[in-house]
C-alpha cells in the first residue's frame, strides 16, 4: 500500500497546489501561460470536506479490492456513493469519512445495504492510508452502532466480516420501488408488433 499512499498524497498536493505539474500538462488544464503551477492555474477549488471525502471513498474501494470485492461510484449520483459486487451479490454503500474521533450518521439516503465509516488517521494536512481504518456496518446495525471510531472493532474489515456481509442470505434486498418504466408484459409485446 506504500505505492497507493503515495499516490493520494501527490494527488492530494497537486490539487493544493504545492505541486507544480511540468509546462506541458499546465498547458491542457488551463488557458494560463505555460509553466503555471497547476493548483494556481483558474480552476473550481477543492474543499477540505469534498477531499476528505473522496480520500474515504477511494478507501473504501481499495480495502475492498484485497477481499475481492469489486467497489466503484454510481454514473449518476442516486445517493449511493458505492456499488459493491462480489460473487454475483450486490451491495449500495454509504461512506462517512472522519479525521476525528467520531463519526455523523445524518444524511443517509433512504436505501443503501452498508454504511463503511472511514476513520482517516492524520498530521496536520498529511493523511496516512496506511493507518486509516475502514468499518462496515449493515444498515440493520447503524442506529445501534457506537459513533466513536475506537468502539467499531466489531465491524473492521476482515475476511469472516466480508464474507457475511456479502453472502446471498446475509441481507435483505433494498424494497421495490415503483418504477416510471416497467418491462412489457407478453400482451404488451405482441400488441406493439
Amino acid at each position: 500500500m506504500r505505492g497507493l499512499s503515495h499516490l493520494l498524497r501527490t494527488y492530494v498536493d497537486m490539487a493544493n497546489g504545492r505541486l507544480e505539474v511540468p509546462c506541458k500538462l499546465t498547458a491542457c488544464f488551463s488557458s494560463e501561460p505555460q509553466g503555471r503551477p497547476f493548483g494556481k492555474s483558474k480552476m473550481n477549488g477543492i474543499t477540505t470536506q469534498i477531499k476528505v471525502g473522496t480520500l474515504g471513498e477511494l478507501l473504501v474501494q481499495l480495502r475492498l479490492l484485497q477481499f475481492d470485492v469489486q467497489a466503484a461510484p454510481p454514473l449518476k449520483d442516486s445517493g449511493n456513493d458505492l456499488i459493491a459486487v462480489r460473487h454475483g451479490v450486490f451491495r449500495a454503500i454509504q461512506v462517512k469519512t472522519t479525521t476525528g474521533s467520531s463519526y455523523q450518521t445524518n444524511g443517509l439516503p433512504d436505501h443503501y445495504h452498508l454504511l463503511a465509516v472511514v476513520n482517516l488517521v492524520k498530521d496536520s494536512d498529511v493523511i496516512f492510508l496506511d493507518e486509516s481504518r475502514v468499518f462496515l456496518i449493515p444498515r440493520e446495525r447503524v442506529m445501534s452502532a457506537p459513533r466513536r471510531c475506537d468502539q467499531l472493532n466489531e465491524y473492521s474489515l476482515n475476511t469472516a466480516h466480508v464474507d457475511g456481509l456479502f453472502s446471498d442470505q446475509r441481507l435483505c434486498p433494498l424494497p421495490d420501488v415503483p418504477s416510471r418504466m416497467s418491462a412489457p408484459t407478453s400482451s404488451t409485446r405482441s400488441s406493439s408488433l
